[in-house]
This record gives structure tokens, C-alpha cells and sequence, in this order.
């Protein structure tokens, strides 16, 4: 059987991995100017012990005028970021296509996780292919449910399929009982919450 390879720089991914090595950067040189600041004689050596931890051993340099960044391995570093690797018998489409097929089945595939993490339709003793079956249908009903609250949900900035069961649980209906009579409300955290709460119109659920 036939494979091929495909190699593609995925920008999101790059984003991710670009800002954790900036953040680690930065908390890095704050350790080594702490350990500096110790007057123990082999600080510097506790210094690049750190670094080797850290993977950072050939970017932040201590030399005579301080701490530096060596520019030249930080870009090299930069430049290996947001690489994406595909190992596919796909032979019938072209590249672009293949990239664009393997990131929907990627998302599909996040959210029916996301589905058995929440418990929306948890796994059930699959003994039985009868069993199974059931377990499919369930997942793929909340997998429908889920986008068909997206689709509604889609206008809102920052909202995903996969992420929309977590600002879901950012909202809670509150019932205050004070004799015969009953308050409720809506109560979101977050300006994502409280976009889907008017969108959804949930006031009038309770």
C-alpha cells in the first residue's frame, strides 16, 4: 500500500508553541537573576544547570556583560515551531485538500471527547454489539446537539464547536426561595457566557 507525507506549517500551532517559549523565556531569566543574586560561589553554574533543565542552554548565555539571549538559536528555535507532519494512504487528493480533511476529522474527533469527558453521552459496557450501537447513537446525537448550538452560537468571537460545552458550564440558573415566593436568574461568569445566555434567550427557560 501506498503513504505519503506531508509536511505544513500550522499557524495556530505556531502561535501556541511560540508563546509558551516566550513565557518560559521570560520565567527563566527571572530564576537566573534570583540565582545570581545569591552570593554562593557556584551561582553560575546553578545558573546553566538551570538553563539544561529547561532546554534553554544554548539561547540564554551568561557571559562577562550578564545574562543574554543568543539571537541566532532563538530564531533557529522559532523557525522549527508550528511544523505539522501527516502520514496518510490518501492518494486520490492533492496536499491542500488532505491538510483540510485531517483538521475536520481532527475537530470531530476533540469533540466526541470532549462528549465522554463531560459525560454528555459517557461510554457504556460495550459487551454487545447491540451495546455499542447504542453508545454510538448517543455520542452521535450529542455531537449533533453541540452543533447545532454552535451554528447558533457562531456570530460570538472566540466561540468553537469544541469549546462551546465549556462556557455552557459558566452558566447557572439560580432559584432564591424566600417563603411562597421564588426568585430566578441567570448568572454567567464570563462576557462569552453572557453573549450565549442572549442569544439562547435562557431567561425565559426558567
Amino acid at each position: 500500500m501506498e503513504h505519503r507525507i506531508i509536511v505544513y506549517k500550522s499557524e495556530s500551532l505556531f502561535k501556541k508553541q511560540y508563546n509558551a517559549l516566550m513565557k518560559l523565556i521570560a520565567k527563566s531569566m527571572e530564576k537566573c537573576k534570583a540565582i545570581m543574586r545569591d552570593d554562593s560561589y557556584d551561582r553560575i553554574e546553578k545558573a546553566k544547570s538551570y538553563f539544561e533543565t529547561v532546554h534553554l542552554q544554548e539561547t540564554i548565555l551568561i557571559g562577562e556583560n550578564g545574562i543574554e539571549i543568543n539571537e541566532e538559536k532563538l530564531e533557529e528555535k522559532i523557525r522549527r515551531m508550528g511544523k505539522e507532519i501527516l502520514f496518510t494512504n490518501i492518494m486520490d487528493m492533492n496536499a491542500k485538500e488532505i491538510i483540510e480533511f485531517y483538521k475536520k476529522r481532527g475537530r470531530i474527533e476533540q469533540c466526541f471527547r470532549t462528549i465522554n469527558v463531560l459525560g454528555i453521552a459517557s461510554p457504556i459496557y460495550h459487551f454487545t454489539p447491540e451495546k455499542i450501537r447504542v453508545h454510538m447513537f448517543f455520542s452521535l446525537l450529542a455531537y449533533l446537539f453541540l452543533a447545532l448550538l454552535y451554528n447558533k452560537l457562531i456570530e460570538i468571537e472566540g466561540i468553537s464547536l469544541v469549546n462551546v460545552p465549556e462556557y455552557l458550564s459558566n452558566i447557572r440558573a439560580i432559584y432564591i426561595i424566600s417563603g411562597n415566593v421564588i426568585k430566578r436568574k441567570i448568572e454567567s461568569k464570563d462576557p462569552i457566557s453572557r453573549k450565549i445566555v442572549e442569544i439562547l434567550d435562557l431567561e425565559k427557560m426558567i
